[in-house]
């Protein structure tokens, strides 16, 4: 569609925010305000979030060896090593993997 009205890239973006819903809206709302207007930031974090799945096992095998890079910036690597416990640990839940790094965790389990 995008190509056959030839939307530019601010059009692509604004027409993809209008159908976010529910849990797709709430990841974009947590992205940072200034890379809102950034199309292809967007998109390659949405790919990244709820596109194609590597199976458990990958993911997890790909935690247990997971570096910083001497280039990636913590926030970076954070998200990347948040996207693969979701995937590694298929129940852990949306509330536990988007904690803020001062917040402590507790089991519900636990209380």
């Amino acid at each position: 569609m995008a190509l056959k009205h030839q939307w530019d890239n601010s059009t692509k973006l604004a027409k993809l925010v209008e159908a976010l819903e529910d849990n797709a809206f709430t990841f974009y709302s947590s992205l940072d305000a200034w890379n809102h207007n950034d199309y292809y930031f967007v998109h390659q974090k949405f790919n990244a979030w709820f596109g194609p799945k590597e199976p458990p096992c990958t993911a997890c095998n790909q935690l247990a060896v997971l570096q910083q890079g001497p280039e990636e910036g913590l926030k970076e690597f954070a998200e990347w090593a948040q996207c693969l416990a979701m995937d590694a640990f298929e129940d852990l839940s949306m509330e536990m993997a988007q904690l803020e790094p001062h917040t402590t965790w507790k089991p519900s389990n636990l209380s």
